[in-house]
């Protein structure tokens, strides 16, 4: 007999986003973004949120199985 088991996988992912703000320089930009994403929040406006989108999936940094789970036979 063969059995699917149910294996559950912790992965800690980097995914590369952007998201389109007013500034008078690229550097005032970034600031900005750094700001809102890693300092106090709520700096960017709901427009500028909004704009936020997926560039690149760059790659699983960490894989962790943490549980196997229920067996159920399997159909052939």
């Amino acid at each position: 007999m063969e059995y699917w088991v149910d294996i559950i996988r912790r992965e800690v992912n980097y995914e590369r986003y952007e998201v389109c703000v007013e500034a008078e320089s690229a550097e005032a930009a970034r600031e900005r973004v750094l700001e809102h994403y890693m300092g106090v929040g709520d700096v960017l406006t709901h427009s500028e949120e909004c704009t936020e989108q997926h560039m690149k999936h760059l790659d699983v940094a960490e894989s962790e199985v943490v549980e196997i789970g229920d067996a159920e036979e399997a159909e052939l």
